[in-house]
């Protein structure tokens, strides 16, 4: 049946005259150096109306714009700056994604097929887990998320500037083999269990070589003298409490938006430090514009919520990626712009101000809701 359905698709694919349809979903490879990673993406519409989603979990990444014009397709991600270009030859889809400004790399797709279904014994891995790791940024373990249905397994490794996102795969050969790409992130992870019951973990992401480590449960580690995992609320912080924070940055208009200004006085200010190059950015910014809603609902005095965001390469293409990002979540409150070209040492992260005088401690985004 699956056949004769994959047959009937190349037919309708290849059949002269007729409007190409990509929708559905798709099985997709994208091309990082030496490696693939491999990665669901589902298409729907037609025409200029054709549209493409990256996952991460149940969770939809999805194009702005979109044209498909007999074989060939290509789609846009303002949010991030990226853009998809495919032609379709014998119901294959093959062409590149990225930018100018980080490249392109080669995408391969196909029609879903269900993979088969395993019949080896599974390893029940689910639950948290430490990873002890002396990082840059002053952290002395990650956390590891696992989730599991069967062969069927996803992952999440959370560090305090953010999580890797869904990692999702599957158990054969004595391993689990995961992979991760919504557009931004990418990742492959290999579990391999260990007799002593900890967990061997390769993790390769984007263009770094793979990094080998151990997580451990939570009590084997403390037994250790391992320290836990930082907490992201403790970990950024103002340099004096006792100050208020002060900030004037361009909106995406280039209307300076100030701490100053009447429209914050006598209001608790939420300062979202964020950038559109970061995917935990583009998670965190649904929440802040609920919170918001949800006080407007109330009829309650709504927090104002500048957020001071910095921008990929050029003026331009910054402001671009910003008015995209507020489109995307339904952002009413004034985006400002630092202007950064590439992540500050700082982290993203947020502050509260009480009445726009003394910031409270600073966090980094929500752990991820998918694990």
């Amino acid at each position: 049946m699956k056949s004769a359905y994959s047959l009937a698709f190349v037919l309708a694919l290849a059949a002269p005259g007729m409007a190409q349809n990509l929708s559905g979903r798709w099985d997709a490879t994208i091309q990082f150096d030496d490696y693939k990673i491999s990665f669901p993406i589902e298409f729907s519409g037609k025409g200029s109306h054709v549209r493409a989603s990256f996952f991460n979990g149940d969770e939809r990444v999805t194009s702005t714009a979109g044209n498909l014009d007999g074989n060939t397709v290509s789609v846009r991600f303002e949010h991030y700056a990226t853009q998809l270009d495919a032609t379709i030859t014998d119901g294959v889809l093959k062409g590149t994604y990225g930018s100018k400004r980080n490249g392109f790399h080669e995408i391969e797709a196909r029609p879903h097929q269900d993979a088969s279904v395993s019949l080896a014994k599974v390893p029940d891995i689910t639950g948290l887990w430490d990873i002890p790791n002396e990082s840059p940024k002053g952290e002395h373990a990650w956390r590891l998320i696992v989730r599991q249905n069967g062969p069927e397994t996803s992952a999440a490794i959370l560090r305090v500037d953010g999580d890797t996102g869904a990692i999702a795969g599957s158990y054969s050969d004595g391993k689990f083999v995961l992979n991760h790409f919504d557009g931004a992130r990418a990742y492959v992870l290999e579990i391999t269990p260990r007799q002593d019951g900890t967990l061997a973990l390769s993790l390769r992401g984007g263009h770094s070589a793979a990094k080998d480590y151990i997580a451990m449960r939570s009590l084997e580690a403390r037994s250790k003298g391992i320290p836990e995992p930082t907490d992201p609320e403790k970990h950024t912080r103002v340099k004096d409490e006792n100050q208020p924070f002060q900030f004037s940055f361009p909106d995406v208009d280039g209307k300076i938006v100030s701490s100053t200004d009447p429209q914050f006085r006598n209001k608790v200010v939420i300062v979202n430090i964020t950038g559109s190059w970061c995917p935990n950015c583009h998670d965190e910014a649904p929440f802040l514009v609920e919170l918001g809603c949800a006080r407007q609902s109330r009829r309650d005095r709504s927090p104002g919520s500048p957020g001071a965001r910095s921008g990929r390469g050029d003026t331009c293409r910054g402001r671009d990626d910003l008015r995209a990002n507020q489109s995307r979540v339904g952002c009413p409150k004034p985006a400002s712009d630092g202007w950064q070209t590439r992540p500050a040492p700082g982290r993203p992260s947020a502050l509260a101000q009480r009445r726009c005088t003394w910031p409270s401690r600073g966090r980094c985004g929500p752990a991820l809701r998918a694990a």
